[in-house]
């Protein structure tokens, strides 16, 4: 939801993961390059399963290179997509934002893009490393598609999982929602108003378990993010058999250098969590002062 604050507020994927960025037969979405999608990659024994990458709302999976990067040079296979396309709404001037339609179609794209990269890779599972709205589309591939048994970790970032109040905008803005729905959309994109709490959308979404059985989840919040508020907003609920665990991201690692919404991704202090996400073992819930350390 990287600029929620700043506006009024699925086919078959490629036949391959060769071609970047590809289109996918009638879907918006695109496969970047390197470090994603190289289908050469094998993987570490030790990292077995791809991770998949998924961005936020009016932004791309270009935010994710560096940490891509850092885990395949550790062993690990990266995967992406660009998803979300909007055609009609002053967003779509811009190449390169994505993540701005309806989020139920969103869904449909990135579950037959994760549902690709099991079949191509042959993996059991995936682990997804998941910024803003990519969180919520973690969860629908899980929770709204029955997925569960396909995905051994979400990682998640600034997660959008229960609407944003937009630090304090919120209710104000859900208002010229009602009233305009037509033009806030074209100015904010239709995900970035599903998204506001209170809204229909988050209504459908929040009845939605956020976990399920067999899954470790990871999310990290920062007080300085003002884009999805509060940061109650970003906690994973568990259900019985998920391991979960929400984390003050800030306060534990950077008490001294905010971490704000859009930077997410490509903050190194984020980076060297996501790592230690995927890697911890299941009765930790604190990374140590080594695993907040970016890396060098």
């Amino acid at each position: 939801m990287n600029r929620l604050s700043c506006a009024v507020a699925t086919a078959a994927m490629a036949a391959s993961l060769t071609a970047a960025p590809a289109h996918a037969a009638g879907s918006s979405a695109t496969l970047p390059e390197a470090p994603f999608n190289d289908p050469t990659c094998v993987p570490a024994p030790e990292h077995p399963y791809p991770v998949v990458f998924l961005h936020g709302t009016s932004a791309n999976a270009s935010k994710f290179e560096a940490s891509a990067q850092q885990l395949v040079d550790d062993g690990y296979c990266a995967y992406t997509l660009n998803y979300g396309r909007e055609k009609w709404t002053i967003q779509s001037i811009s190449p390169s934002v994505y993540g701005a339609a309806d989020l139920l179609t969103s869904a449909e794209e990135v579950a037959t893009f994760i549902d690709h990269v099991l079949d191509t890779t042959g993996a059991e599972k995936v682990d997804i490393v998941a910024h803003s709205q990519g969180a919520l589309q973690a969860k629908n591939y899980i929770s709204r598609f029955g997925n569960a048994d396909r995905v051994n970790r979400v990682v998640a970032m600034g997660a959008s999982l229960h609407g944003t109040t937009l630090n304090g905008q919120g209710e104000f803005l859900l208002k010229l929602v009602t009233a305009m729905p037509t033009l806030a959309a074209f100015f904010a994109s239709t995900s970035a108003i599903q998204q506001l709490a209170g809204s229909a959308a988050m209504a459908e979404h929040n009845a939605l378990p956020d976990t399920a059985a067999g899954v470790t989840y990871m999310s990290f919040y920062s007080p300085h993010d003002t884009t999805v508020t509060p940061n109650s907003a970003s906690y994973f609920n568990p259900v019985p058999g998920a391991n979960v665990v929400n984390l003050d991201a800030e306060a534990v690692c950077s008490p001294a250098a905010p971490i704000t919404h859009p930077d997410m991704p490509s903050n190194p202090t984020m980076m060297a969590l996501t790592k230690w996400g995927l890697e911890r073992p299941a009765e930790e819930t604190l990374p140590s002062a080594a695993a907040c350390a970016p890396a060098v």
